[in-house]
């Protein structure tokens, strides 16, 4: 049998629920960001990411928190490329470097690296929200 589940009672009657401006995004979250080329035209390019340090609030002692910008670890995107807009399925993509080595007919040894591009897992989310009021003690 069900059974409803009531919202808990407050323990503390003047604590105040937490209020936050915004969720911090994972580090590894990199967004692509679309720019207009054309009229009719979309291509969307790496931003680079800044938010505040995990665990770090801003308050009246510290109006500022230290930012921190996220970068990728590696070369897939230089700076001036960009993404068709119909390379990045809905589902996502894997894309990965691997250095690769070879033996020529000759002897000789010959290196590079390959990139390849998988699907990804499915629709995602870097779990960035707005204006979020969270009570002060949680829910069951």
């Amino acid at each position: 049998r069900a059974v409803a589940a009531a919202p808990p009672t407050a323990s503390d009657p003047d604590r105040a629920p937490a209020y936050a401006v915004q969720t911090i995004v994972p580090d590894y979250w990199l967004p692509l960001v679309p720019q207009q080329t054309a009229p009719e035209s979309l291509v969307f390019r790496l931003a680079e990411l800044s938010q505040p340090r995990p665990g770090v609030v801003a308050g009246p002692s510290r109006p500022d928190p230290e930012l921190v910008t996220s970068r990728p670890r590696g070369r897939l995107l230089t700076e001036g490329q960009w993404v068709h807009e119909e390379e990045v399925p809905r589902e996502g993509a894997h894309l990965t470097r691997r250095p690769v080595v070879a033996r020529w007919y000759d002897g000789s040894w010959h290196t590079w690296v390959r990139r390849e591009k998988n699907a990804g897992a499915g629709e995602s989310s870097s779990g960035l929200a707005f204006d979020l009021v969270r009570p002060s003690d949680p829910w069951p």
